[in-house]
């Protein structure tokens, strides 16, 4: 009789307790991503779509940083991400090479950039181009050749 009792008293406190976790359960959804999109953020990165790779935002997120940040604030971007130890090398050489490029393009697209003259004295932009697209190259030089 003590059995039948104790069955009848856990039995709706367990049903209650799965009533109320069940839909629980259902609140998780998996996003599927057909192989179009996998593909696409793949091969997205400052070349093909004008923004940065999606390693590259990565990256720059466990830094606290967004890309908007780091173009404002172009040198101490670069500082936080040429400190940071914990970051792969290679990860850390590809990701500057690629905000080097960004740099190099965005200043190539301002107007008094492309109308300077190259031995002029206000070149200023010109030489700030070149030296981004420089340092993008010799870092993506190390990390394809070095690592």
């Amino acid at each position: 009789m003590l059995l039948t009792r104790h069955h009848t008293f856990t039995r709706p406190i367990i049903l209650g307790l799965t009533i109320v976790f069940l839909p629980a359960c259902q609140l998780v959804k998996v996003k599927e991503n057909n192989i179009h999109q996998a593909i696409r953020s793949k091969s997205e990165n400052i070349l093909t779509h004008d923004r940065l790779s999606a390693e590259t935002t990565s990256l720059l997120k466990l830094l606290s940083l967004t890309p908007q940040q780091c173009s404002a604030e172009f040198e101490t971007c670069l500082k936080r991400l040429n400190t940071q130890t914990d970051i792969a090398a290679d990860e850390r050489y590809a990701a500057l090479s690629e905000l080097y490029l960004a740099q190099a393009l965005e200043l190539s697209k301002q107007r008094n950039c492309t109308h300077a003259q190259p031995h002029s004295e206000n070149n200023h932009c010109l030489e700030q181009s070149l030296n981004a697209f420089d340092q993008s190259l010799r870092y993506s030089y190390v990390y394809l050749f070095k690592m």
